[in-house]
């Protein structure tokens, strides 16, 4: 007997027909056809699905089958108000479940009118007996520390009071965390986040009415991600809106979940066999050293000018506060140390402390702010501190790998202490903070962090594209991208080559004259990528003056610096017929002053994902972020919507080299201390 997991197709999206209602209904009879070569009683898939269908189709759809439930329900028990389905109604139509408390019903910051827990918890009375039950939905609009599980708890508390025991453990609850749900969505939930909200929801329905739950998963689930949430132990099946209604993203996800499809290890857990935060199980007042990229961009005033990648950490540190750790944060930057970092996070973290250290001393022996050292500062944490060590690289056993430093930092976890990576920016470095410390401390005891693997299960959907594939690649150094551009010559339709790599084409293809544009003298090219005829280049270049030219018209005495119009109206037709987009570096000489061809195509890029939500579009690198974060500003300031994309990445090269070879040293070095 297979155990079964629930996967409820929530229809939010109304199928435009009948016509349409009925090919997913036969869609999913082709994922449930019992097999006849199995005896009586025998399952022959992993899940059984329900149809949360409009009320117009329902009573329509019940007699097809037994499937269909309803998307919302009167309180009313006999009759209901214009529009409302009763309990009675519904029962006397054939079905007898009804989803409650959807966050798109509930009394919300965007919902006035909706219903209140006392409103969800007088339909849960109506719907239990006689043979039908509820899918009753609970979750958070914020994330606020501890207060998400204060929020849910509430919701659990007031929406089943009343209800036996017996009957919550006969109906099933979904979790809905509002915040990673729909266009508003702030950011996808992690891997680490739902499990964390399962375990929380079945303990308190354990401890407070003592019986054991069914608890889904319903937050932005789609076809993509549908079948690594699944395979999660502590959730017991999917509640699905968007995905569910149309009909080839349904019968792809049902694929996905349903069969053996073969999985790179850039894309699932299984594959890598990584542990995440919750396989290290953390208890309070465990040490847990914590490997971030702190590498921001800093300008002459002293101004962080780019925080996303701080920003990005942040989710991370304070769930291993919640959990109790006591954490030290070992980071890098390229130069200088970490004093204006430091300042900037005291006002972000809570029992955050700082120490500094003289760059020729090892981090085990350095002299802190106070007279003791650094292992003494470690002794005297409490659960929930976190103490920020200075720039790895003021040592240069960082740089160099060297086993001593390693030892230096592993030492301070001590001999129960934990190591996670958080840093997928900085991992394909082969560093002492990303191989030494995994080797040290050795299997059982590293993990991968939820941004860490959120990253590879994002930048995965380019390695298994949904075609057709645009590439737009952009930057200085061809050498960091010429991997990648040759393994994407198979995976992409089309490949757009532009910035300073475009340059490398002109010349060694057509022997432009190039004045004294940026070209990288000891990149050649072969003859495969030359002539690739799903390689394209910019139509019109700009030159220092300003002025739009076409590629072959540039005088000896200018530079190129930016692409014109023509360009950009080629790379967003493409993109508008494109299901997968990925773009890689700015695509003009962005430091000089020169980013609105980049922010143009941003702003092109974000309207078509607004769109089009279903297209994966995913943005890396530097200088592609730090626009990311100055448009957004602007738009905030003049009171627009932000612009969002499917994942923008927190790497340049290690994005490159994930895409180039699909793993990265840090994520080996973890991989192989299992």
């Amino acid at each position: 007997m297979i155990k079964q997991k629930l996967i409820v197709a929530n229809w939010k999206e109304n199928p435009e027909s009948l016509e349409v209602a009925e090919k997913l209904l036969k869609i999913s009879n082709l994922k449930i056809t019992p097999n006849p070569s199995l005896s009586r009683g025998e399952q022959v898939c992993e899940f059984k699905i329900l149809h949360a269908v409009p009320s117009i189709y329902a009573g329509v759809l019940a007699k097809e089958t037994n499937t269909i439930i309803l998307q919302n329900i009167s309180e009313f028990e006999g009759g209901s108000h214009t529009g409302e389905i009763s309990v009675k109604q519904m029962f006397d139509c054939g079905i007898k479940t009804s989803i409650i408390g959807h966050s798109e019903t509930r009394l919300s910051p965007t919902n006035p009118k909706g219903d209140e827990n006392v409103q969800v918890n007088l339909k849960a009375k109506s719907l239990i007996g006689d043979g039908t039950g509820f899918l009753l939905c609970v979750g958070e609009y914020e994330r606020a520390i501890g207060n998400h599980f204060d929020f849910v708890k509430q919701q659990l508390e007031e929406c089943l009071k009343d209800i036996p025991p017996s009957e919550i453990a006969d109906n099933v609850i979904a979790y809905e965390p509002v915040w990673a749900i729909g266009k508003n969505a702030k950011r996808v939930a992690t891997e680490a986040e739902i499990i964390e909200m399962m375990k929380f929801i079945k303990n308190f329905v354990k401890e407070k009415w003592g019986v054991e739950t069914h608890v889904l998963y319903g937050g932005s689930v789609d076809e993509n991600n549908a079948k690594q949430i699944l395979e999660l132990e502590e959730v017991d099946g999917l509640l699905i809106g968007r995905a569910s209604s149309n009909p080839g993203t349904w019968e792809k996800l049902l694929i996905n979940i349903s069969e053996n499809v073969p999985m790179t290890n850039s894309n699932t857990k299984k594959a890598l066999k990584y542990n995440t935060i919750s396989d290290l199980n953390i208890q309070k007042d465990a040490v847990v050293l914590l490997r971030l990229d702190l590498n921001v961009p800093i300008n002459e005033k002293g101004e962080i000018v780019n925080d996303f990648r701080i920003q990005e950490s942040l989710p991370t540190i304070k769930m291993l506060q919640e959990l109790g750790a006591k954490i030290i944060i070992i980071a890098h930057r390229e130069k200088g140390d970490f004093k204006i970092v430091a300042e900037y996070l005291k006002n972000k973290i809570a029992n955050f402390k700082f120490i500094k250290h003289p760059p020729s001393e090892a981090v085990a022996s350095v002299d802190p702010l106070d007279k003791g050292d650094t292992s003494a500062q470690v002794q005297q944490m409490h659960s929930g501190d976190v103490l920020l060590l200075d720039n790895l690289r003021l040592n240069e056993g960082e740089k160099k790998n060297d086993e001593n430093f390693a030892k230096s930092l592993a030492n301070l976890a001590g001999p129960d202490g934990f190591y996670i990576n958080e840093a997928f920016s900085a991992s394909h470095r082969e560093h002492a903070s990303i191989l030494g410390i995994p080797k040290i401390l050795g299997a059982g005891r590293c993990a991968l962090g939820p941004k860490f693997i959120e990253e590879i299960t994002k930048l995965g959907l380019a390695l298994e594209p949904k075609h057709p594939m645009l590439l737009i690649v952009g930057g200085a150094k061809f050498d960091t991208k010429l991997a990648m551009l040759e393994k994407f010559l198979n995976l992409a339709d089309n490949i757009f080559v532009g910035g300073a790599l475009a340059h490398n084409f002109w010349k060694q293809k057509f022997n432009y004259n190039l004045g004294k544009s940026l070209l990288d003298q000891e990149v050649k090219l072969s003859s495969e990528v030359l002539n690739a005829s799903k390689i394209i280049l910019p139509a019109d270049i700009m030159v220092e003056s300003r002025e739009v030219k076409k590629p072959n018209e540039v005088m000896d005495n200018e530079r190129i610096v930016d692409f014109g119009e023509k360009s950009l109206s080629t790379i967003l037709n493409l993109a508008e017929k494109a299901n997968t987009i990925v773009w890689n570096g700015p695509l003009g000489y962005y430091e000089g002053g020169y980013e609105s061809g980049t922010k143009n195509l941003l702003v092109g890029l974000a309207n078509l994902q607004m769109q089009f939500p279903e297209k994966v579009i995913i943005l890396g690198g530097g200088d592609t972020v730090t626009e990311i974060d100055r448009t957004n500003e602007q738009l905030e300031n003049d009171g627009k919507e932000k612009m969002r994309f499917t994942h923008v990445s927190t790497g340049g090269g290690a994005m490159i080299d994930f895409l180039s070879n699909g793993t990265l040293p840090g994520i080996e070095s973890v991989t192989n201390s299992l």
